[in-house]
């Protein structure tokens, strides 16, 4: 085991924070001009779809356009004529293939993040959060607005990551084997690889942010690589080679103690079988001693996933202080899981996801809607949490959007019946599609799910941990199934889950930290009420829209409005909308690999300011949908012109705020 304090560990994941500007180079020099025009070329994909490839003429490389700041006249920044953003923000005046539709100026880092690209022939709406650059297949270290096109140069811009990773499982035992998978983006086909020689790793985060790697293994030619890990908690799983830790969490617990094996003659929950089950009142009252002052429970994830416990069994003044918490609360969210799960806990707690706070929660996942399925489209989690809440927010089986989220939910199923070989994601999946199955098909998915988890299940009654055998109570639930079907050896799940209580009342050992008990015994306190995640959401209505020239307004169902003004950089040419309305926001220096996004005009001194958009897009409550950041990747690097103080300072702030948030 190795620890290596924050700073270092910064330093690892993001080689370039403490880099000045003039302490690099992007390119070699240009050189003395010839009677041949320089050319480079720009290819633009968005989720796989092709948008370019587009030619571009290289200018003067004399010529260094400036760029004013959105907020106000005394900011300045100067981009190469050829860098990326430059030739980009040209194609995307003079395209109709696709729009830079918000380009956000950070003054405190000098520096634009190219954030939405809307691409018509991909998507409705735009793409956000996770635009990334290559030039000539590498991943430069700088961010778009400063990086230097040569003669010749290939650039590919992509949304997605440099990088992806997965594990086959979300929860293990001690030295269980988990698989993970690594993959590499690969710009010139436009398809993601096994990301071979690369080393992953398993880290924790502990309170003083100090970082200890437990295990590494190296990626094999097909991806893979295997660890297994000694002691208990949760760890981030990522390619540690590279820097690269996403959220790709990882539970690993030890088993608890083993029931006494039935007697002779018991069996389907007869005989003389003892059953046991979770004490619910000891079992809140633990969660509501580890409530903070404010009424949150020390990270959004674990406030959210209390909302759910205290939804199904009311503590009484936790539970409104936790509400309370939530209505004020404007949590900076990583992921359309992030949303997902926070639209949840609001709808548990009877608030408008719509228009109980101050962000519209529900729009940034319709926004991730691509037309058949919701976020990333190699993964289904995404898309079976979204049914949750979107089903209570206005949304039915007659929406083409959750009949083809539906469907690709259906399509993702294995031959073995589950989800992602998961126990977890197969029980979620069932609880999912419990409520829609008078649709076709999934009556007959939800028999093959059911015979996996048959198949998963232990002599103990259980899942292999507290967590797994939680969501399957409330997918057994969900069908209406009477826990005599699942006694194998006439032990429940119901009775190995009551074997993880302490005499705190918390669920697993005491020896835990207390993150990770919190989060367990709010998973099982519903579970052991057999109250599903659709039962404790309260629903509300779709907001009307109402759109008056540059302002969209949305009313909501209780007739409050919020408005939101586009704004546009207008100089000679014209340049997409920079939208300034309200959705929590990540520092600039994590952003993900996005460049600088604004759509930098090839002019001298364009000014910013409220101006008619070149194209419009309708907007609610929040402005388009952010997609959704990784942890690293080369956009990030637009702040590496940042005064050193100002980096450090968000970049901390971020780390402390991301792994608090871990899902």
């Amino acid at each position: 085991m190795k620890k290596i304090v924050l700073i270092a560990f910064v330093c690892t994941l993001m080689p370039w924070t403490f880099v000045y500007a003039e302490d690099f180079t992007t390119t070699p020099d240009i050189g003395s001009a010839t009677t041949t025009p320089d050319t480079a070329s720009i290819t633009l994909r968005d989720n796989g779809i092709l948008v370019g490839p587009f030619t571009v003429t290289l200018p003067d490389p004399s010529a260094a356009p400036v760029l004013q700041s959105p907020t106000g006249t005394t900011t300045t920044y100067a981009i190469p004529a050829r860098s990326v953003l430059a030739e980009l923000s040209i194609l995307d005046a003079s395209s109709t293939e696709f729009d830079i539709t918000d380009l956000q100026y950070f003054a405190s880092f000098n520096s634009f993040l190219v954030n939405c690209i809307s691409v018509p022939a991909a998507s409705s709406t735009p793409d956000c959060f996770n635009w990334t650059y290559a030039v000539n297949g590498s991943f430069p270290f700088v961010s778009m607005d400063t990086y230097t096109l040569q003669n010749g140069d290939r650039a590919d811009i992509f949304f997605g990551s440099q990088w992806r990773v997965s594990t086959d499982k979300t929860n293990v035992a001690i030295d269980e084997s988990l698989t993970v998978t690594a993959e590499v983006y690969d710009p010139s086909s436009g398809l993601y690889g096994p990301a071979v020689g690369e080393t992953v790793g398993a880290v924790q985060f502990d309170s003083s942010f100090t970082v200890t790697e437990f295990a590494t293994s190296t990626v094999d030619a097909s991806g893979n690589a295997t660890l297994s890990l000694p002691n208990e908690g949760t760890y981030n799983i990522g390619i540690a080679s590279s820097g690269y830790f996403p959220n790709t969490p990882v539970i690993v617990s030890a088993p608890p103690p083993s029931p006494p094996p039935p007697a002779a003659g018991g069996g389907g929950g007869g005989g003389n079988i003892s059953h046991t089950q979770l004490n619910v009142s000891t079992a809140l009252a633990y969660l509501a001693e580890q409530q903070q002052s404010d009424g949150s429970f020390d990270s959004s994830f674990l406030s959210d996933w209390a909302a759910f416990a205290f939804a199904a069994a009311d503590p009484g003044d936790a539970k409104t202080k936790l509400r309370e918490y939530l209505t004020a609360a404007s949590p900076a969210l990583l992921s359309v899981t992030d949303y997902e799960r926070h639209a949840m806990a609001l709808e548990a707690l009877g608030i408008n996801p719509y228009s109980g706070t101050a962000i519209d929660y529900i729009t940034p996942i319709v926004n991730a809607f691509d037309g058949t399925q919701i976020g990333d489209a190699s993964l289904d989690n995404d898309d079976i949490f979204a049914l949750f809440p979107l089903l209570h927010a206005g949304y039915g089986t007659d929406d083409a959007l959750i009949q083809k989220t539906i469907a690709f939910i259906l399509s993702r199923q294995g031959i073995n019946g589950s989800w992602d070989g998961s126990v977890d994601m197969t029980a979620a999946a069932v609880q999912a599609l419990a409520h829609v199955t008078l649709l076709p098909n999934v009556s007959a998915t939800i028999e093959r799910a059911e015979a996996y988890l048959h198949a998963g299940q232990q002599a103990s009654g259980g899942f292999g941990n507290s967590f797994s055998t939680s969501w399957v109570l409330q997918a057994i639930a969900a069908t209406n199934e009477s826990l005599d079907r699942w006694a194998p050896t006439g032990y429940t799940p119901q009775d190995y889950l009551a074997t993880f209580q302490q005499l705190d009342g918390g669920v697993e050992p005491t020896s835990s930290d207390v993150q990770t008990r919190v989060w367990a015994t709010a998973y099982a306190i519903p579970a052991s009420l057999n109250r599903t995640w659709d039962s404790l959401l309260q629903s509300f209505a779709k907001p009307s829209l109402e759109s008056e020239g540059g302002v969209t307004t949305s009313v909501a169902s209780n007739g409050a409005a919020a408005t939101s003004t586009l704004f546009t950089a207008t100089s000679t040419q014209a340049i997409g909308p920079v939208s300034t309305s309200t959705l929590p926001t990540v520092p600039p220096s994590i952003v993900s690999t996005t460049t600088a996004t604004t759509s930098v005009a090839h002019q001298t001194e364009p000014k910013i300011k409220a101006a008619v958009q070149k194209k419009p897009i309708a907007q609610a409550k929040t402005p388009v949908a952010p997609s959704f950041p990784a942890l690293t990747d080369n956009q990030t690097a637009a702040v590496a012109n940042a005064p050193r103080n100002n980096l450090f300072k968000s970049l901390w702030n971020f780390i402390s705020s991301f792994f608090s948030n871990i899902l």
